[in-house]
């Protein structure tokens, strides 16, 4: 066995992004993940009562299809204290799309567009620093099809928020 072994007593089985606790999480596994789950932000989210975590999906309906070239963009309300802390996308195109979102304060919290190949997979891109909204607000997606054909596709935000 290449895993270390954990006593049972320390892994919190509440915590379902606890690496301790998902196998697909732990540093051996997936250092880039571990490593962002460990943040100390994002301990001290995790073991906050109150908090729960939400997915919001654009488009709504499960990998809608886009028309070839199209742009989407969905508002998503988030309430006062939400923590955006990760994304996760699919696309039926090998071709993708390609991602940005929009704080309530204007300000993109990509650096650039992301493309969809690079947030595909079982597992979540994890920023390596939570985006808050202290005072909540609409957050934009933008979905921009860049297959020449439609694609079914959708692309999910990772939030913590106040129960």
């Amino acid at each position: 066995m290449n895993a270390p072994w954990y006593p049972p007593d320390r892994i919190d089985w509440q915590d379902g992004l606890n690496p301790l606790a998902v196998p697909a999480f732990r540093e051996q596994r997936n250092p880039a993940v571990y490593r962002a789950l460990q943040q100390p932000t994002m301990v001290e989210l995790r073991n906050t009562p109150g908090l729960e975590l939400r997915l919001y999906a654009a488009p709504e309906a499960s990998l809608a299809s886009l028309p070839a070239g199209i742009t989407y963009d969905a508002l998503v309300p988030l309430p006062a204290g939400a923590w955006l802390i990760g994304l996760s996308a699919s696309s039926a195109q090998a071709a993708g799309f390609l991602a940005q979102i929009t704080m309530p304060t204007g300000t993109d919290l990509l650096s650039q567009h992301a493309a969809s190949a690079d947030l595909s997979g079982a597992r979540p891109y994890y920023f390596p620093r939570p985006a808050g909204l202290p005072d909540g607000g609409q957050v934009k997606l933008r979905l921009i099809n860049q297959a020449v054909v439609a694609n079914r596709c959708q692309l999910v935000i990772w939030v913590i928020q106040p129960k």
